[in-house]
Order: structure tokens, then C-alpha cells, then sequence
């Protein structure tokens, strides 16, 4: 996860993270459906906490787990991977 995806609450020492623009548009289209994190990764089938590494930009989803999204969110495919654009794997801009 790169610094600029985290916060820190220096009082308590917690971090919370900002989701990605993947993430913003996997967290829109679940509050658009009315549904949770969990909903979503039963219908792709994979854990909870892949869903919520792809939102936090700590893991990619593969090509075949991208076009599920797209169609369990009703979100064209191209929205997704233009979100999805932009990183490398390791979290650095693409040049």
C-alpha cells in the first residue's frame, strides 16, 4: 500500500485508507445496489478481504475477476479498467 493511499489518526495509531479509483467505483456501484462488500465476493467468488484489497489498491483483480465485477455491478467493463489504470502491481505510476 503506498502512503499516499493511507492516513494516519495519530492519537489512536490507526490507519485508515482511501480507496482507490477502482475502489470508488466498486464502492459506488455496492451503495448504488444497496449491497455490501461481502454480496460482491460471493458472486465473483472470492474472499471478502480480496474485495476489500481491491478497493484499497493492495491487490489487482485479474482480467476474468474484472469482467465478473462489471457484470454483477452492472458497470461497463471499460469504467472498471480505466479505473483500474494508471499502477503498476507494485503501487508506482505508470510512465
Amino acid at each position: 500500500m503506498t502512503m499516499s493511499a493511507t492516513k494516519r489518526n495519530e492519537p489512536h495509531g490507526n490507519v485508515t485508507t482511501t480507496p482507490t479509483r477502482l475502489g470508488k467505483v466498486i464502492r459506488d456501484a455496492l451503495e448504488r445496489l444497496d449491497r455490501q462488500q461481502s454480496w460482491l465476493a460471493r458472486h465473483v467468488e472470492v474472499p471478502d478481504t480480496r474485495v476489500s484489497e481491491w478497493i484499497r489498491g493492495a491487490r489487482e483483480p485479474s482480467s476474468t475477476h474484472l469482467v465478473a465485477m462489471a457484470k454483477v455491478l452492472g458497470v461497463p467493463l471499460a469504467k472498471l479498467a480505466a479505473a483500474l489504470g494508471g499502477r503498476n502491481r507494485d503501487g508506482t505510476r505508470r510512465t
